[in-house]
C-alpha cells in the first residue's frame, strides 16, 4: 500500500518552487489551494505502481471553514473519480479531525473540522454521502 498526504499544491518553475496553478488561492500558511491536484498525485501513483493500493493519509488545508468545506467536498469527488477509473483507493483521512497546535503558528490556524473546544464546524456537517457523485 502507498500512502500519501496532500496539503498544498506546488510545482517547479525556472528551477524554483512555485504556486501551481499560478492562479491558485493561498491559504493563511501560503499554500496553494487546489483540490484537483489530489487527483494528479493519485493518477501518478497509479501510473507508476498500477497494482498498489492507495491510502490518502491526510488531506486538508488550514483556512476558514467555508473554503475548507469546499476543498474537502471537491477532494472527495476527485477520489471517487479515481475509484471510478479503476484506481484502488482504500481510504481518505481528513487531517485533522480536531484543531491542534501547529509548530510554526500555534493556535492561529485551523485544519480541523472540529474546533479545540470540540464543537463541530459546518465543514463536518456539510460533507455527506449525498454530496458525492
Amino acid at each position: 500500500m502507498i500512502g500519501f498526504s496532500y496539503y498544498a499544491t506546488m510545482g517547479v518553475r525556472d528551477g524554483q518552487l512555485a504556486l501551481r496553478p499560478r492562479v491558485a488561492p493561498l491559504s493563511p500558511l501560503g499554500y496553494g489551494i487546489w483540490p484537483d491536484g489530489l487527483g494528479l498525485v493519485q493518477d501518478r501513483i497509479h501510473e507508476q505502481l498500477p497494482d498498489a493500493p492507495v491510502l490518502v493519509a491526510g488531506c486538508s488545508i488550514a483556512t476558514d471553514d467555508a473554503v475548507r468545506a469546499d476543498h474537502l467536498e471537491r477532494g472527495l469527488v476527485v477520489v471517487h473519480d479515481a475509484i471510478d477509473r479503476g484506481e484502488d483507493v482504500h481510504g481518505l483521512f481528513h487531517w485533522t479531525a480536531v484543531d491542534s497546535y501547529e509548530w510554526l503558528h500555534g493556535y492561529d490556524v485551523s485544519f480541523g473540522i472540529i474546533d479545540r473546544d470540540r464543537n463541530g464546524r459546518a465543514s463536518a456537517e456539510n460533507i455527506t454521502r449525498e454530496a458525492l457523485p
